[in-house]
């Protein structure tokens, strides 16, 4: 998601240089995380909980359908998906895995977070899956940014233990943010192994995300199979559904 002229109107509030330049930015409607001037997460000022990118809303998609328990998602950026689904429904137990120190120090001090700190977990995701020696939560997302992928081993091996160890009634969702078509095939044969998934996958308009879904086709029990969406949102989630929705499985 290069910066937009829009995006490019905004204040600066913070910047540091480093592997990954981090800066944040406001204008009089949003504030928004950028890692190398590529806008990350984008928060409304006045409705937090909203969801800013169309990406978001591909990877949520799940919530069409269930009502999870418990979420751990890898990857926190301005904590867009934890702030949705404490919106939702406090019933939802939501922990974010974060390896950099940094962008939960920046996302505490410039986002509306504060309210779910002691749901933040400071670790790096391949440990924190060794931690865990089994697999045990609703639904696990896959939200990790990172430029490089394809090649990188470490990312690559990581997300396939991921899928390899997902137990049979829990569901994963994965952002791919730039992938190939080549990548994708890839991905798509990985998690196709997996026949206790059916796979769904969407395309996102404008943005060159693709978001792949594994699904549980006998969900655990703690997974409940109703929305808790409001009927507003659930009628244009069923429209973006349609559209762009690709047939996996």
């Amino acid at each position: 998601m290069p910066l937009s002229r829009h995006f490019n109107q905004g204040r600066l509030l913070y910047f540091t240089q480093g592997a990954d330049a981090i800066s944040v930015y406001e204008n009089d409607h949003m504030r928004w995380l950028a890692f190398d001037d590529v806008v990350q997460s984008a928060v409304r000022l006045k409705k937090p909980h909203q969801l800013t990118f169309p990406h978001q809303w591909a990877l949520l998609m799940p919530l069409l359908s269930f009502t999870p328990s418990n979420i751990v998602e890898l990857g926190l950026g301005a904590g867009n998906h934890i702030l949705f689904s404490q919106w939702l429904t406090a019933d939802i137990n939501h922990k974010v895995i974060e390896a950099n120190p940094n962008v939960i120090d920046i996302a505490l001090r410039y986002f509306p977070i504060s309210d779910v700190k002691e749901n933040l977990v400071l670790n790096d995701a391949k440990q924190w899956l060794v931690n865990e020696k089994t697999l045990s939560d609703d639904w696990y997302i896959f939200d990790i940014y990172q430029k490089a992928k394809f090649h990188d081993t470490s990312y690559n091996e990581l997300l396939k233990q991921f899928i390899d160890y997902l137990p049979y009634g829990s569901i994963l969702s994965i952002n791919f943010p730039e992938v190939t078509q080549k990548e994708l095939m890839f991905w798509l044969a990985i998690a196709g192994q997996k026949k206790s998934h059916k796979l769904q996958c969407y395309t996102v308009p404008r943005y060159k995300n693709i978001v792949l879904h594994l699904i549980p086709t006998s969900p655990n029990n703690s997974l409940q199979q109703k929305s808790h969406l409001p009927n507003r949102l659930q009628h244009y989630w069923r429209r973006y559904q349609l559209q762009f929705g690709l047939v996996a499985s």
